[in-house]
């Protein structure tokens, strides 16, 4: 039967205050159980992680391998250092040594700042991510003003926010003059120019909307 010892945060602090953290992380949480022989430490009431290039928090996180390892569980939300991104879910994993972590749920979120400001948003069932890439698996969902795009599996860089898709199940796009209806085997959408590029067997439809009454289409 393994043992545990559970102290309040503050205490473990003053206990263990030269504690090496692995890549610049540090975990934190109200509520604090420590397992010395698994090397496993368990947050919960307000457990909250940061990186350099991230924070998360969860309802509870577990550390592994001097936070080599970090499993978090309950309204999981990593946000990037500038703030730019957000990802929710309600269980994932993040690794030190890899750099890589993962967010399920049902669905699993992604929301990002467009360069004008509005946001977009990404619905799937499984996020893989880093610091530079967000990729989902299984059937996804982006939206955006007046696009909407499914598709099986999507990657996004963030450097230069681009999205890659394929096969691309739908893409649907509506504005006051045009609505847009296409199928493709890949798309790259470069959100800073408002561009997305269909490859492959592309196959749908373009219509243009008619003119409210009393006003003329120009």
């Amino acid at each position: 039967m393994k043992k545990s010892i559970c102290l309040p945060a503050v205490l473990i602090a003053l206990i263990f205050p030269m504690l090496p953290l692995r890549s610049e992380i540090r975990v934190t949480g109200k509520k604090m159980e420590i397992m010395p022989r698994s090397d496993t430490t368990i947050f919960s009431d307000g457990a909250f992680v940061e990186h350099s290039s991230f924070t998360m928090k969860a309802s509870r996180i577990v550390s592994r391998d001097s936070n080599s390892r970090i499993e978090a569980r309950g309204d999981v939300v990593v946000i990037s250092l500038d703030g730019s991104d957000e990802l929710r879910g309600e269980e994932g994993e993040y690794s030190s040594k890899t750099g890589l972590g993962s967010l399920k749920g049902a669905p699993a979120y992604m929301r990002t700042k467009g360069s004008d400001g509005s946001f977009i948003e990404l619905a799937t069932p499984l996020i893989d991510w880093s610091s530079s890439t967000v990729t989902a698996r299984g059937d996804s969902l982006l939206k955006r003003e007046h696009m909407k795009i499914s598709s099986s599996m999507m990657t996004y860089e963030r450097l230069g926010k681009i999205f890659m898709a394929g096969p691309v199940k739908r893409l649907l796009y509506e504005d006051e003059k045009h609505s847009a209806d296409f199928r493709a085997d890949q798309m790259t959408y470069f959100e800073s120019a408002g561009l997305a590029k269909l490859n492959g067997q592309v196959r749908g439809r373009i219509i243009t909307n008619p003119a409210p009454k009393g006003k003329v289409s120009k």
